[in-house]
């Protein structure tokens, strides 16, 4: 404490009463040199600190008491600015809207007399001085620059932010988008220490997070900045399949979770523990399979689990597309024709489209697709109407009436020399001249019990054999001179289809309930048996001459050797027998998959 002089304290008296004292004249009286400072306190809590954080308009009060001699006044100093006060209870107002962004020292001086009984003690103009200074800081509200990061710690996910600190904070409010479990939740923090989330629903897929940082501006109005994180822990699964078994793996998953395994083909789920496989017997062939991995959290969801799904869809073979009614290979330009209800196309070698002619769907979808003997046109029936098409690029070089009428539903043509067609229909054998569009000749109705299908019908590669079998037997007619049909052989046993080798044209193909059978038309005489299989003959390879065979009932493929009696391979399907051609060396499914045998035959 300070005892001051007159000499000292004139100049600062003015700014404590605002006037001053005349000096003129004399007064003597006796003083008391060995006066003590008084004790001040302040009788408030606001100034206690020595740094005061400003951050919205705020005010600091006063209340001084002395024991001893009384209080003269306060003087505070802030901002270049003097607030003097004349009593001993007062305030200060620090307003951030006033006051610009920045670190200030403020001063408060207290005044009280001396108690020595001087004149300058009565006057005011001798005082004990008492004195604090604070660093006071004003700050101005702002956005945040907050990072978002994560980690996976003890099986959870945690997401981790900067933490916000800062007087204006209000809250952390928080938003998660959890995609890989189709939820979405909440939360809100008020404590700004608290700068994590462990997030026990998460076991997979992709998350969003969006933290909002909320705060006060300077009239108390709360504003929040947004930052957006987002996670994804793919989890890929692996099917690798080969013809007696299918694996289906996927990597090591790091969350807490129940883990279980399902097909498209069951409602059964395998719990997999902590697994990361499973082989199965292989499917083979058909349509996709679903095979679906589900991971449950160990924490429910209100009442009950939610799930995280990942798929994979599969079948055996590439996806070419190119799905089919019909299909041939016509081996001198490396090309498929592919007739389906709303295109026909030209695929080279390996599939891929050459050219296409899209049309309107034909709800009739005939098998009738024939190639001209030049290889330069293809015929095809679409929307009972014969037309041509050039080969190389399908241009539609015209159409004319089918020849049979809009009821006429064909099973087979067979192109015997660009102007008389071999053709299968309805109930019936025919030869059509197609440039005169006239039937020539037409065989006496076939015999038949119920429905009709294309692979009891069958035509030889030279044309000159055409052969149904059916439940009731089977017929075989040879054509002569391209004018007449001749019936060369018949029997009563039961046949499901038939079909005949190309390069051995008078070798007939039966498919009978008994066994598959081989017949040399020319004698009607049995010359071979494959009674090795149960299974259907569906086609020759035009290019290797195997013969492919579908089980139904043992649900099997077999690429047979035809020529060498040996089975070059077996696979496993899950389709219709008829839903298979073997071409080029390659095993097709009408669905658009197809499969090379040379990639499992060396």
């Amino acid at each position: 404490m300070k005892k001051l002089v007159f000499s000292i304290l004139i100049g600062l008296i003015p700014l404590i009463y605002s006037c001053t004292y005349s000096t003129g004249g004399e007064n003597f009286v006796d003083v008391d040199q060995n006066t003590t400072p008084p004790q001040v306190q302040n009788l408030t809590l606001d100034l206690n600190q020595d740094t005061l954080v400003v951050y919205q308009k705020t005010r600091y009060n006063f209340h001084f008491v002395s024991d001893k001699q009384p209080i003269l006044g306060v003087v505070i100093t802030l901002n270049n600015q003097d607030f003097v006060y004349d009593t001993v209870v007062g305030s200060i107002d620090i307003d951030p809207k006033v006051i610009p962004e920045g670190v200030y020292s403020m001063a408060m001086k207290v005044y009280t007399h001396t108690g020595t009984g001087s004149l300058a003690d009565k006057t005011g103009t001798e005082a004990y001085l008492f004195q604090k200074t604070w660093v006071v800081i004003v700050e101005h509200p702002r956005a945040p620059d907050l990072k978002v990061t994560s980690s996976i710690e003890n099986g959870f996910l945690r997401f981790h932010w900067d933490k916000f600190d800062s007087p204006f904070f209000y809250s952390y409010r928080l938003f998660i988008d959890n995609s890989g479990i189709g939820a979405s939740y909440d939360h809100e923090f008020t404590d700004s220490n608290i700068t994590s989330f462990v997030d026990s629903f998460y076991v997979g897929g992709k998350i969003r997070l969006q933290l909002f940082a909320k705060y006060r501006d300077l009239d108390g109005n709360i504003k929040a900045t947004e930052f957006d994180y987002t996670y994804d822990y793919p989890l890929e699964m692996h099917i690798q399949e080969n013809p007696d078994s299918l694996t289906v793996s996927w990597p090591s998953q790091p969350f807490q979770s129940k883990a279980f395994f399902s097909t498209s083909q069951s409602i059964d789920k395998t719990a997999m523990g902590a697994d990361t496989s499973i082989t199965l017997p292989a499917p083979g062939m058909g349509r996709t399979i679903d095979y679906q991995l589900e991971f449950q959290p160990v924490k429910k969801w209100r009442d009950f689990y939610l799930t995280y799904y990942q798929m994979k869809r599969y079948t055996l073979g590439v996806d070419d597309g190119q799905s089919f009614t019909e299909v041939v290979y016509d081996p001198s330009i490396h090309s498929f024709f592919v007739k389906s209800a709303d295109y026909l196309r030209r695929l080279d070698a390996h599939l891929e489209v050459i050219a296409s002619y899209d049309h309107s769907y034909d709800y009739k979808d005939n098998h009738s697709l024939a190639i001209s003997k030049n290889h330069q046109t293809v015929y095809a029936v679409i929307a009972q109407q014969r037309r041509k098409f050039s080969m190389t690029l399908l241009n539609d070089l015209g159409g004319m009436p089918n020849g049979f009428g809009d009821n006429a539903t064909f099973r087979v043509v067979k192109n015997l020399n660009d102007t008389i067609f071999l053709v299968g229909h309805n109930s019936n054998f025919s030869l059509l001249n197609i440039l005169s569009n006239r039937v020539i000749t037409t065989t006496d109705p076939l015999r038949t019990s119920g429905s009709i299908a294309y692979y009891q019908f069958a035509v030889s590669s030279d044309g000159h054999y055409a052969a149904f079998a059916n439940e009731l037997g089977v017929s075989v007619y040879e054509v002569v001179n391209d004018r007449q049909f001749v019936l060369q052989y018949e029997n009563s046993n039961a046949y499901y289809s038939c079909l005949f080798n190309p390069r051995e044209p008078n070798e007939l193909v039966l498919n009978a309930q008994d066994g598959i059978h081989v017949m040399d038309c020319s004698t009607g005489q049995i010359t071979r048996n494959l009674n090795q299989f149960v299974a259907n003959p569906i086609n020759f390879d035009p290019v290797t001459n195997n013969l492919l065979l579908v089980s139904n009932s043992q649900k099997k493929i077999y690429v047979y050797d035809y020529e060498n009696n040996v089975v070059k391979l077996t696979l496993n399907h899950r389709a219709s027998a008829w839903d298979f051609r073997l071409l080029n060396n390659t095993i097709l499914f009408d669905a658009g998959y197809h499969l090379a045998v040379s990639d499992y035959v060396h």
